[in-house]
């Protein structure tokens, strides 16, 4: 009879903590990551990323992304958004398919310690011809989502920031001052 009541009282407290555990809030997103969500394995497996720090110009040749001094671009494998910024504020993020197609965003990193995630998800535009990018960068502060086409890779070419580039660098066509980007083909 003991043994019942030892067995009866250990459930008891079992399921206390069980509902006492399913009670706490569910996060939404994993915090601290880059993910790529609902992107097939055949468009994951081609995808890299990059990563670079206030860039004034990027440039891409042949296979490879460098700044302007000639530094290679850091990959960032997925899940790793915490090692991206390495101290930085801010990173911008440059998402290759295949040499083919890319897209570059610029995300600044939350407040210290405050957890935040960045979803992307990649999908064929047929019509188009290309490939659309869709996000998500989830922090305490909010949820910022972005959406566009990646644009056309070529051999080799260079983007311009034109905020970070000094003014003797600079176009003199008024249309090229008001870009806030420019991207030069070098070769096609």
């Amino acid at each position: 009879m003991r043994t019942t009541w030892i067995i009866l009282v250990l459930t008891l407290i079992a399921g206390a903590v069980m509902y006492f555990l399913a009670q706490k809030p569910q996060k939404t997103t994993v915090h601290n990551t880059i993910s790529f969500g609902n992107t097939p394995d055949s468009i994951r497996r081609n995808t890299t990323l990059y990563v670079a720090y206030d860039p004034a110009q990027v440039y891409f040749r042949d296979s490879g992304w460098a700044t302007a001094d000639s530094t290679p671009l850091k990959v960032i494998p997925a899940d790793s958004a915490l090692s991206a910024f390495n101290g930085h504020g801010s990173a911008t993020f440059y998402l290759d398919y295949g040499h083919q197609y890319f897209y570059d965003i610029e995300i600044s990193k939350p407040a210290t310690g405050q957890p935040f995630g960045i979803t992307l998800d990649l999908a064929p535009d047929p019509d188009n011809n290309t490939f659309n990018v869709n996000g998500v960068v989830d922090s305490q502060n909010g949820k910022l989502d972005f959406s566009g086409p990646m644009m056309k890779m070529y051999k080799a070419f260079v983007v311009s920031y034109n905020a970070r580039i000094p003014d003797s660098l600079k176009s003199a066509d008024s249309a090229m001052l008001n870009a806030e980007k420019v991207i030069t083909v070098i070769q096609k």
